[in-house]
C-alpha cells in the first residue's frame, strides 16, 4: 500500500536506493500508516495498567518485535514506550526540519 518494495527500516540505504524510495512511496499512504500507528500505539497505551509501566521488557517481549528493532531488555516498560513512541519521533521530527530547511521548502 506504501508503493515500496522494502520492508526494513531503510538504515545504510545507498543514495540511489534513498532516490527511488522517495520516487515510488506513496506519502498519502504514509500519511494514513503513521496515523494508523499512533492510534494503534495509543489504544495499547490505554490498556496498561499502573504497574505494568514498572514491569522490566523481558527477552521474550523483545524477541516479539523484529530483530533491527532496538529494544531495552531490562529497561522498565515506560521507559521503553517513552523512547519508542516520543524520543525516536522526535528524532526524526528534527531529521524532517533539517532536511526541509536544506532544500528550502517553506515552513508551515
Amino acid at each position: 500500500r506504501l508503493g515500496v518494495l522494502r520492508t526494513d527500516v531503510g538504515n545504510g540505504m545507498t543514495e540511489d536506493e534513498l532516490t527511488e524510495f522517495a520516487m515510488s512511496a506513496d506519502i498519502a499512504a504514509i500519511r494514513v500508516y503513521r496515523d494508523a500507528v499512533g492510534r494503534r500505539t495509543r489504544d495499547v497505551v490505554e490498556t496498561l495498567g499502573p504497574a505494568s509501566w514498572a514491569e522490566l521488557v523481558s527477552p521474550a517481549d523483545a524477541a516479539r518485535v523484529p530483530e533491527w528493532f532496538k529494544v531495552f531488555v531490562g529497561q522498565p516498560r515506560a521507559f521503553e514506550l517513552g523512547t519508542s513512541a516520543i524520543t525516536h519521533n522526535a528524532i526524526h521530527l528534527g531529521e524532517a526540519v533539517t532536511i526541509r530547511s536544506l532544500v528550502g521548502a517553506a515552513r508551515g
